[in-house]
């Protein structure tokens, strides 16, 4: 099979648009520091929701970080927040517990699924690339076949 000039120059472009779902993938790969940071700043909401609905005051999330800056872990990060006045009754703990498990097993589930979710990524570049690639071929040949249709016909 010989290929014309026309496809020469689809399969060289299709090679040069291959960069753009490449640096897709790698700027929305999903990984481990993503998940724990956003697990860290839901658990620092919850609290903070937590509060203002047991006390009626608002806190920020420097009332709640840990001292210990580089531990992304939820669980750390709420047991050792330094807020000075929060109530400890029993209600307020049983509540605060309530509401951290549910953001611990939320963030535990997409941990499990991650190497799922980036299999699921690369796949997702993959076809995104091959459909503009078709679309692309398919474009050349409509207008390949407009043009052949205003030529005289040979006699």
């Amino acid at each position: 099979m010989k290929l014309s000039g026309w496809q020469r120059l689809w399969v060289v472009f299709s090679f040069v648009l291959g960069v753009i779902p490449v640096s897709l993938v790698m700027a929305f790969w999903p990984n481990e520091e993503s998940i724990y940071y956003h697990w860290r700043f839901e658990a620092l909401d919850k609290t903070k929701q937590l509060i203002w609905d047991k006390e009626g005051r608002s806190v920020t999330y420097d009332d709640l970080m840990p001292m210990d800056e580089t531990n992304f872990e939820a669980v750390n990060a709420l047991r050792h927040y330094r807020l000075k006045a929060i109530s400890r009754d029993a209600e307020f703990q049983k509540a605060y517990i309530e509401r951290v498990r549910e953001v611990n097993a939320k963030y535990e589930k997409e941990l499990d699924q991650l190497p799922f979710e980036q299999f699921l990524t690369v796949v997702r570049g993959f076809l995104g690339w091959v459909a503009v690639c078709l679309g692309f071929y398919a474009l050349g040949w409509a207008i390949a076949w407009v043009i052949r249709g205003f030529r005289k016909p040979q006699a």
